[in-house]
């Protein structure tokens, strides 16, 4: 059984990269992409059997923003699996990737265990009463606040509204909301700053941030505190640079 399942999902996972109906995501396995796209999948077409195994990998699960906060190597073989480096994957990894191609492609379907329901009589009231119950906890129950990175600071979003303008928002930390700025003026940087001041190179060019933690962009990279070294090689040396060129 499960053999013939993994063997349909591969299947459909290569006719689908051949068609070129796959995202970017899943074109570009790595475990990264894969869980992004996880989180976009999941806030349009949330599964419990999902969240039951996203779970597993020792996040709690709520809200498609929650899966920002899985580990990424939690998805290391599901990419081995996508990659063909895995020849026995198990069923979760198997069901993970089914569902992730299901939203691309109407012809694979879940597995399913039928469970019958027993069959009894309600009175209408006892309906209505229940109906009535579950719009008041919506109205009143909090809904889960996020925030998202807009390129100099994060700002604070509404996680559903977040979801469906596909923005790569987290769970609202009040201290980054407040704290966590990109320094965008980095020639104020000075010698005083070392142990106030984080950075990290893209591209070889250093970004400087406010504080600690993970970039923001790239959420696999460890900021790191800003040495003196750091401040004389791309900071006071472009000073000077800019300054001979004036």
């Amino acid at each position: 059984m499960l053999e013939q399942r993994k063997e349909k999902v591969t299947t459909t996972y290569q006719r689908l990269k051949k068609s070129g109906k796959l995202s970017a995501n899943l074109l570009h396995p790595t475990t990264a992409n894969l869980r992004n796209e996880c989180v976009i999948v999941f806030s349009k077409c949330p599964d419990e059997r999902i969240r039951s195994i996203l779970k597993g990998f020792g996040v709690e699960i709520s809200i498609a923003a929650d899966i920002r906060n899985i580990d990424p190597d939690k998805f290391r073989p599901l990419r081995k699996f996508i990659l063909e480096e895995i020849e026995n994957p198990n069923i979760q990894t198997v069901e993970l990737l089914a569902w992730l191609l299901k939203f691309y492609d109407a012809e694979i379907q879940p597995i399913t265990n039928p469970i019958k329901t027993p069959i009894y009589k309600q009175k209408y009231f006892q309906i209505v009463a229940v109906l009535l119950l579950l719009i008041a906890i919506y109205v009143v129950w909090p809904r889960p606040k996020c925030m998202y990175w807009d390129g100099s600071a994060y700002q604070q979003k509404d996680c559903n509204q977040a979801a469906e303008e596909e923005l790569k928002a987290v769970r609202l930390d009040d201290s980054k909301l407040k704290r966590f700025k990109r320094i965008t003026r980095p020639d104020t940087i000075n010698y005083k700053d070392i142990g106030r001041v984080w950075y990290m190179k893209i591209d070889t060019v250093p970004d400087f941030f406010t504080d600690s933690g993970m970039h923001p962009v790239d959420e696999e990279k460890q900021l790191k505190p800003i040495t003196k070294y750091i401040i004389d090689k791309y900071i006071l040396k472009k000073k000077d640079t800019t300054v001979v060129g004036g």
